[in-house]
């Protein structure tokens, strides 16, 4: 039975008493012709965040008016959240039941805000059983680290191929919410349990099919795969950890950028010393960055062959990044102060 707890100020002509915010609490549609009010008016009112403006079903009560009229519904969503202006005192709605008060729809359009999900998934071409996958999930002023809210760890199976993301310190990550406007670049982790032939394949689970754009880089071979074009097969050994080989590229945009990643790697070094990160590259006009793992960049510049590169002043791994006339390279550093 809904509780009304907005009942001792009530809707007398003003539209801003008397609402109260309840909820369908079963897994099917609602059908809200079928519920008996009591001093309620027989009005619903949805908030659809997409479109930022409400849908309604109205019956016996005036139609709305103004910017915030959306389109009118005719039943409620399952578990979906929906408003009701009580009009007098004592305003009360009938027990529901699922049996007398629910209708089956089979896509039923819930009014709720989700992140797109880009799942990658790895298995095993003779072995179905031995796979994994890691989860991104699109969502706002969210990095490559944990956050207890949004992500989840990655738990290792000691007996079958591990995928995942990883943190500022190494540790694995199987959900990973990730701002995808601020980081393209997306390193990850295999850990295959068997010498053998392994499919990388994408599911996407979005508002928009044409949304994004996935690639698959292979930063030791200098090669792109299109994801969204199919799966792709890639020769693993057993006990090997492939922690920066591969990397995804996603955009909404354009894969500009991507083409810098994947120029022939360069025969170059990288080493922390007491002042910095020493590089070493036999090439004039070197482009450099040093980025954090949420793809922060934290300093850039250039110069001619041999360098040492101003260090974070934070402990961590960070990735140092070159380009030059004859390709590119990334690294990733651990400095301990």
């Amino acid at each position: 039975t809904p509780s009304l707890d907005n009942a001792t100020t009530t809707a007398s002509g003003g539209s801003g008493d008397g609402w109260n915010l309840i909820g369908n609490p079963f897994p099917a549609t609602l059908d809200w012709s079928t519920v008996t009010l009591t001093n309620v008016n027989n009005a619903i009112y949805i908030w659809n965040p997409s479109t930022e403006k409400y849908n309604y079903y109205v019956s016996g009560v005036a139609v709305p008016t103004g910017s915030y009229v959306g389109s009118t519904i005719t039943n409620v969503p399952p578990m979906q959240s929906f408003w009701v202006q009580a009009n007098a005192s004592s305003p009360s709605i009938s027990q529901l039941s699922s049996a007398s008060n629910t209708t089956f729809k089979s896509s039923p359009t819930v009014y709720k805000t989700m992140p797109d999900n880009i799942i990658i998934k790895v298995s095993n071409t003779s072995d179905a059983s031995d796979q994994d996958a890691f989860w991104l999930k699109n969502s706002t002023n969210t990095s490559m680290d944990f956050e207890g809210a949004e992500d989840a760890w990655k738990y290792k199976n000691p007996n079958s191929t591990n995928i995942f993301t990883t943190d500022s310190v190494g540790d694995g990550i199987a959900i990973n919410s990730v701002d995808l406007s601020l980081n393209n670049y997306i390193p990850f982790t295999i850990e295959p349990a068997n010498t053998a032939s392994f499919r990388v394949e994408l599911e996407e689970v979005v508002s928009s099919a044409t949304a994004y754009q996935i690639y698959l880089l292979d930063l030791d071979n200098s090669d792109s795969y299109n994801l969204k074009s199919g799966p792709v097969n890639l020769s693993l050994d057993s006990g090997a950890v492939y922690d920066d080989r591969f990397a995804l590229f996603v955009t909404t945009s354009s894969t500009v950028g991507m083409e810098d990643i994947l120029k022939p790697e360069l025969d170059w070094t990288a080493n922390v010393v007491s002042d910095g990160i020493h590089v070493i590259v036999d090439c004039s006009s070197v482009e450099y960055e040093i980025m954090d793992l949420n793809g922060k960049v934290l300093s850039n510049g250039t110069f001619n062959y041999e360098s040492v590169l101003p260090c974070p002043s934070t402990n961590g791994t960070f990735i140092v990044k070159v380009n030059t006339n004859k390709g590119a390279g990334v690294k990733k550093v651990a400095i301990l102060k």
